[in-house]
């Protein structure tokens, strides 16, 4: 894989992820869609093309909205699209608190399509979208949509499209992005555990993943 450019690795190191993730807005959406590791974000950065200073992004699927906080740092103004009202309104509060205001805030579906005042360089779908094709109005010519494709399957492909003229080209796949988190994650996110108790119960163990567990199961009870 490509190495990540710089200035996306340092908008990882200025965004904190634990401050996008709180246990009391997770239960309406618990998927790593929503709240993707860093590791994902960092993996999905060095697929997409590079986001320039100057560019207008929209994220569909903004979920917490750490990824949306991570490409506000990257772009000029990044359009935050999500349908679920908790976690918009989580969301909102939590660009406020980060000082990211270039990010517009949506509480929309995109299956159907969407009504901006500007067309996006680039938007990202890190959620499932029947049509990419209902997105073309909101691209500039040769802007380029990435999407998530095998919906079917445990971890989804991730194909780029491109606006050309009144049609949406298919360019190529990026390549696989896995969303998912183990349970340690999970309970982290949710604030069961927090991640410094979580190793150091765990460290000992190393290897042994019946006492991993034992462990885990003695900090939730």
């Amino acid at each position: 894989m490509k190495k990540l450019y710089q200035r996306a690795v340092e908008a990882l190191a200025v965004v904190s992820r634990p401050d996008f993730v709180s246990g009391a807005d997770l239960v309406p959406s618990i998927t790593g869609h929503s709240i993707p590791r860093e590791e994902t974000v960092r993996h999905l950065l060095g697929l997409i093309p590079e986001i320039e200073p100057d560019h207008v992004v929209m994220h569909v699927g903004g979920g917490s909205g750490y990824l949306t906080a991570v490409l506000a740092d990257l772009a000029h103004r990044v359009v935050y699209v999500d349908r679920n009202p908790a976690l918009v309104e989580k969301a909102r509060e939590r660009f406020f608190k980060h000082g990211a205001h270039n990010v517009d805030v949506v509480e929309a579906s995109a299956d159907t399509g969407l009504e901006l005042d500007s067309p996006c360089d680039l938007i990202l779908c890190t959620t499932f979208i029947p049509d990419p094709k209902m997105l073309l109005p909101n691209l500039r010519e040769g802007g380029n949509l990435v999407c998530l494709e095998g919906r079917a399957g445990p971890v989804p492909s991730v194909a780029m499209f491109q606006r050309k003229g009144d049609k949406l080209e298919r360019v190529r796949t990026l390549g696989w992005v896995d969303f998912n988190r183990n349970s340690e994650q999970i309970l982290i996110d949710l604030g069961v555990v927090s991640e410094a108790a979580l190793s150091t119960a765990v460290a000992p163990r190393k290897g042994e993943h019946w006492q991993q567990a034992w462990a885990l199961r003695s900090l939730i009870h």
